[in-house]
C-alpha cells in the first residue's frame, strides 16, 4: 500500500497485489505465470466515505452507549 499523486494533482491510496496462477506448458509442464495488478483510488473520496461511515456508527450505537435507549 501506498500513496501517490494522480494526473489532476490529486491524492491517491494506491494497492498492489501480485497474484501466480498455474498454467501448463506446450509440453505438458506445470508451471506459474505471474500479474501484477496495480489499483488507485481517490483518497479523499475515500476519506469521505470513512467519515460517512463513522457519523452512522456514532448515530447507531451513540444513543444507546449513553443510556438513552430503552431497555428491554
Amino acid at each position: 500500500m501506498g500513496y501517490a499523486t494522480g494526473p489532476e494533482r490529486q491524492s491517491l491510496r494506491v494497492l498492489q497485489m501480485r497474484l501466480e496462477l498455474p498454467t501448463e506448458t506446450d509440453d505438458g509442464t506445470q508451471s506459474t505465470q505471474a500479474f501484477q495488478f496495480l489499483v488507485a483510488g481517490n483518497l479523499a473520496e475515500t476519506e469521505a466515505d470513512v467519515a460517512s461511515f463513522n457519523e452512522t456508527l456514532f448515530w447507531a450505537f451513540g444513543p444507546s452507549a449513553s443510556g438513552s435507549s430503552p431497555r428491554w
